[in-house]
């Protein structure tokens, strides 16, 4: 109740529809396709309405700690997402791009390492499978120059996660292409040669 009366504090059916209609109708109004039949076209702008709901803004709701920064969850996992809905992001939402990256570093910030999922309610981050997809993420964001990301900060916390990422036969073609995904960061942050 407290949240509604923030959120809306005089309630209004109708005019929270209204701003919700007119909320999607710009989100899904930046893509625009011709042809097809009607059915294609509403298969799909109901796909693109599905890859902008998750993962889910919770800024200012996090119960684990306190943050300013952007906290987004229901990563589902990495994996399936920073070849996919990331690059999207990035492309045609980059407000939302960069949260989702600021939200990526707030969490590693706080556990110490990057998530290959991020779920709630207990903070599952799929420790144990794939590695290094959310430098992949955030190199995106730094090749279509996505503004309001702290790179000197970022740099860093990337570097750090790869070094420390572990380092089996399966995920060496992801290693590989993480760390080249982090070269030119690290000629503008730090040094190629790390990397």
């Amino acid at each position: 109740r407290a949240s509604l009366a923030e959120e809306m504090p005089s309630w209004d059916f109708d005019n929270a529809a209204a701003v919700a209609h007119g909320t999607w109708e710009n989100s899904l109004s930046r893509l625009r396709v011709e042809g097809g039949t009607g059915d294609e076209q509403t298969i799909f702008y109901t796909a693109l309405y599905r890859s902008l709901i998750k993962p889910a803004d919770a800024t200012g709701e996090n119960p684990f700690w306190e943050t300013a920064l952007p906290w987004y969850v229901d990563f589902g996992t990495l994996w399936d997402s920073y070849k996919t809905q990331s690059p999207l992001l990035m492309s045609f939402y980059p407000e939302r791009g960069k949260d989702v990256a600021n939200a990526l570093l707030n969490i590693a910030q706080h556990h110490g390492e990057f998530p290959i999922g991020y779920l709630l309610p207990d903070q599952l981050r799929f420790d144990d499978q794939g590695i290094d997809f959310a430098q992949m993420i955030i190199a995106d964001a730094f090749a279509k120059k996505v503004p309001g990301i702290d790179w000197a900060q970022a740099f860093p916390l990337l570097l750090a996660d790869l070094k420390t990422s572990g380092h089996y036969a399966d995920t060496a073609l992801q290693y590989a292409y993480a760390s080249s995904c982090l070269i030119p960061l690290a000629k503008e942050w730090g040094d190629a040669a790390t990397v």
